[in-house]
């Protein structure tokens, strides 16, 4: 993972993570966590063709889960902004708990306004978590993986963000295509391109 988008990850989580806080007096359920982080990365992607934070989802029958963050869910000291912490009446349940302030200058001002949108939307509202996953639930790119996993006998699939746009954004002309697309397109071989540099 690259520096910058490293930081905007650590960051979004400290901030989901304090937003619960400020509202609940406890610390979120890890689950609250990577569906808020995919419904930052794929509205902002809708609005802009590039993801917020740009991280990889499985789609899993509760919804998008990020493996970057899910893999290292029993690692206490993945981070110096934010660490899971198990639960102490066992279980296996897993919270999230923010160490610091978040630093909100990696972001845009849009992407400040949607993660206060979504704060306000499913955290400060009281809706519940099944509100919250019927959210990412509507995402058209969960719903192509879930569907593939299903059809594959499979428990969880890779996502993609090209699925929120049309079908055919890898071979549409690119005067059809919508400055969304392209701006996703671009997003798409720079991206690859980093991935091959870090290598």
């Amino acid at each position: 993972m690259i520096l910058n988008q490293r930081q905007k990850v650590e960051n979004a989580v400290a901030y989901f993570a304090q937003e619960y806080r400020r509202a609940y007096k406890r610390w979120p359920a890890q689950m609250w966590i990577y569906k808020l982080l995919a419904l930052l990365d794929f509205r902002i992607l809708k609005a802009t063709g590039r993801p917020c934070l740009g991280l990889d989802y499985f789609a899993m029958e509760n919804g998008p889960v990020p493996p970057y963050l899910y893999d290292n869910r029993h690692n206490e000291n993945v981070s110096a902004t934010y660490r899971f912490t198990p639960s102490l009446e066992g279980g296996g349940k897993i919270y999230i708990q923010a160490l610091k302030k978040p630093e909100l200058e990696y972001f845009s001002d849009r992407a400040v306004n949607e993660m206060e949108r979504l704060s306000q939307e499913f955290i400060l509202s009281g809706k519940g978590l099944s509100y919250l996953i019927e959210a990412t639930h509507k995402l058209r790119s969960w719903e192509t993986a879930w569907n593939a996993a299903l059809n594959f006998g499979r428990r969880r699939m890779l996502m993609e963000y090209s699925d929120e746009f049309s079908p055919d954004i890898h071979t549409k002309p690119t005067d059809e295509l919508s400055w969304e697309e392209e701006a996703f397109l671009a997003y798409e071989k720079r991206r690859e391109a980093e991935l091959r540099e870090a290598e």
